[in-house]
């Protein structure tokens, strides 16, 4: 196993020195989990952890693994932690830790032993620091964030390789003991009064998420409680920015009707839509736009209307704003099955004998779309009178019984 290299963040906490009370005696996270905002896939994600329970994202149970699937953008932006200043504790202050590590490669050390996590970032305190002095009777919620990480988690990872991003966050407290303050100060003391341990103030606990029960004043159920490190799992893949779900092609009459289903669009420009009578030589013939709006799935059609009668091929080329592209599978569509059909005389004076050698469906429109001719049932010759029919160019039409066109021709009428 090796760790990866990464990027390291350490930002301090200002010039201003932060002092807890007892650190053994209450629990120090707030009502609010701690949260990491990453972006994966160019959408954000909050990611909720720790023992809180009112604040809103991903949930990450302890000693879980969420698994974000493939992506190709994945950085952390921000972090977030509630702490609190529990009675007479000071938090001195809160830090993210991380490692990245192959899946099929994990760190031989178990994951609760903290020292093996070689990157960290610290946490600023959002509100006034509280001061040494000051005594505390009640709990007193005492926020950090970083809100400028920046960390690029992909940097230095290998494409194609599924990995693990493990991190947890800690604080560490001072104990200041009652001694330190002048009774007479305060209104009232902490009610735990048990807790109030002056022989063993200026002692700093480390702790991640939460601390012991209030009735266990000693060190050791501090490190019994300690949560375990969550987890988010990934696998780096290709920069291009798609994936097909489904491509289908279905003969509708004359034309082809095309229809894909796609996911994880970013950054595409277009799709070149291909077609071919032998899979070999591909022929654009037409573009359609995306809607490249990240995660969504979306469904597209596209309909060949100068489709041949023969069977044909057909593929799309996804084209990037870098001129990047990658290929759909291949899908192909039968021929249409022919009926044998003749008219004659043609062009026609008074009339036209329509042949057809199966039972069929025959209709004949008039240059502007009109139905002059509908025979449901045209068998043999039909026999089709045209002398009062305008001058001009009209469309035979053969159907079979689902109305598929099995084969067409032109009458000219010419008097």
């Amino acid at each position: 196993m090796r760790f990866l290299p990464f990027l390291f963040v350490a930002l301090t906490a200002g010039n201003f020195t932060l002092f807890a009370g007892d650190g053994v005696d209450n629990n120090y996270i707030g009502i609010d989990a701690n949260s990491m905002f990453c972006s994966i896939n160019y959408g954000g994600v909050n990611f909720v952890y720790g023992p809180g329970m009112y604040s809103f994202g991903v949930p990450i149970p302890a000693n879980s693994t969420y698994n974000a699937g493939n992506v190709i953008d994945f950085s952390l932006s921000s972090v977030n932690s509630t702490m609190r200043s529990a009675y007479y504790d000071r938090v001195l202050t809160t830090t993210l830790y991380y490692r990245i590590f192959l899946e099929s490669d994990p760190p031989a050390d178990p994951s609760a032993n903290l020292s093996n996590f070689p990157n960290s970032a610290f946490l600023d305190e959002v509100n006034t620091p509280i001061p040494e002095s000051s005594c505390l009777t009640s709990s007193l919620d005492d926020p950090w964030r970083e809100s400028s990480l920046g960390i690029n988690v992909l940097s230095g990872l290998t494409l194609g390789n599924n990995y693990i991003l493990e991190f947890f966050v800690e604080a560490t407290l001072k104990d200041v003991g009652v001694d330190e303050y002048d009774p007479s100060n305060c209104t009232s003391l902490d009610p735990d009064s048990l807790c109030q341990n002056t022989s063993e103030h200026d002692r700093v606990l480390r702790s991640t998420f939460n601390t012991t029960d209030p009735n266990h004043c000693n060190y050791a159920s501090i490190v019994s409680s300690q949560s375990l490190p969550h987890r988010i799992k990934f696998k780096y893949v290709s920069a291009l920015p798609l994936s097909w779900t489904a491509f289908s092609a279905e003969r509708l009459a004359t034309d082809v009707k095309l229809q894909w289903k796609t996911e994880l669009e970013w950054n595409v420009d277009h799709f070149d839509i291909e077609r071919s009578d032998d899979a070999a030589q591909w022929q654009v013939i037409d573009a359609l736009g995306v809607a490249n709006d990240g995660l969504s799935a979306h469904t597209y059609t596209y309909i060949d209307m100068l489709a041949a009668p023969h069977s044909l091929f057909y593929r799309l080329r996804a084209v990037d704003f870098d001129q990047k592209y990658q290929y759909s599978p291949a899908v192909g569509v039968g021929g249409i099955a022919s009926a044998t059909l003749s008219v004659q005389p043609n062009p026609a004076g008074t009339h036209t004998d329509i042949f057809v050698d199966r039972l069929a469906h025959v209709q004949i429109f008039s240059p502007s779309g009109v139905l002059f001719l509908d025979k449901p049932e045209a068998e043999g010759v039909v026999r089709v009178e045209t002398f009062d029919w305008p001058n001009g160019v009209y469309r035979v039409m053969v159907l079979d019984a689902s109305g598929k066109q099995l084969e067409r021709r032109t009458l000219v009428v010419s008097r």
